[in-house]
C-alpha cells in the first residue's frame, strides 16, 4: 500500500497486491472521502454516496436508469442467507415515473410487507393519521389496472361508488344535494342482477320472502 498525492491534489491509498493497482481510498480536495473509487462509495461533510457523490440526504444511492422491479435499479436489504434470502426492495422506475417497496423471498415468490407490526397508525396523504390505515383523499378499487370503484370523501359527505363494466352499478351518497342509486337505470334487485322495476325480488325456492 502507498499514500500519494496526485496533480490534482488529491491523497490517494493505493492497494499494490493485485495484478493491477487499485486505488482503496481517495481523500478529496473538497473535503471529501472516496472509498473504493471504482465502486463509487462517497462521504463528505458526514453525508455517505453511493454510485453518486451526496448531495441530498445523509444517505443517497444512485442506480442505474431503471424499468422494473429488478437488482440493477434498487437497494436490497436481505436476511443474510446465502441462497433465496429473503429481501426487502427500495427502487425507482425511471420509464414510469415510479419508486417502490417490495418484499420477496429471492427467485421464489414475492412476500408480504408488513407496516408497523407491533404499533402505530399509517397514514397516505397525512402526517397525522387517526386510524390504523388513514388515507387523506379517494380511495380506489381497480382490477387489472381498471379502476372499479372508488370512495370520496368530503367536508359534506361521502361518496361510494362502485362499478361493473365500465358503468356505474352502485352507489350511495350522503353529500348535500346528491343521490343514491343502485345500477344505471336506478333499480334495485334482490336474488337477481337485472331487476325489471325499482325493487324487484327474485326467488328461486318457495318464493316465500322472510
Amino acid at each position: 500500500f502507498t499514500l500519494g498525492k496526485r496533480n490534482n491534489g488529491q491523497f490517494v491509498l493505493t492497494d499494490h497486491t493485485g495484478a493491477t493497482d487499485k486505488d482503496v481510498i481517495t481523500f478529496q480536495d473538497n473535503g471529501g472521502i472516496l472509498i473504493e473509487p471504482a465502486n463509487n462509495i462517497t462521504t463528505f461533510s458526514g453525508d455517505v454516496g453511493i454510485g453518486t457523490d451526496p448531495t441530498f440526504g445523509k444517505l443517497e444511492v444512485k442506480v442505474t436508469t431503471g424499468t422494473g422491479v429488478d437488482g440493477d435499479n434498487q437497494v436490497v436489504i436481505t436476511d443474510g442467507v446465502a441462497t433465496n434470502p429473503q429481501e426487502m426492495r427500495l427502487g425507482v422506475n425511471t420509464a414510469s415515473n415510479y419508486s417502490y417497496i417490495q418484499s420477496a423471498h429471492r427467485a421464489l415468490a414475492w412476500t408480504d410487507l408488513i407496516l408497523n407490526p407491533f404499533v402505530g397508525n399509517v397514514g397516505i396523504g397525512t402526517t397525522s393519521p387517526n386510524r390504523l390505515l388513514d388515507v387523506d383523499g379517494v380511495i380506489g378499487f381497480s382490477d387489472n389496472d381498471v379502476e372499479q370503484g372508488y370512495i370520496n370523501p368530503t367536508s359534506t359527505g361521502t361518496d361510494l361508488t362502485l362499478k361493473q363494466s365500465g358503468a356505474n352499478a352502485i352507489r350511495f351518497d350522503s353529500r348535500t344535494n346528491a343521490n343514491s342509486w343502485i345500477n344505471a337505470g336506478g333499480n334495485v334487485g334482490i336474488g337477481t342482477g337485472s331487476p325489471r322495476a325499482i325493487l324487484d325480488l327474485k326467488n328461486t325456492g318457495d318464493g316465500v320472502l322472510n
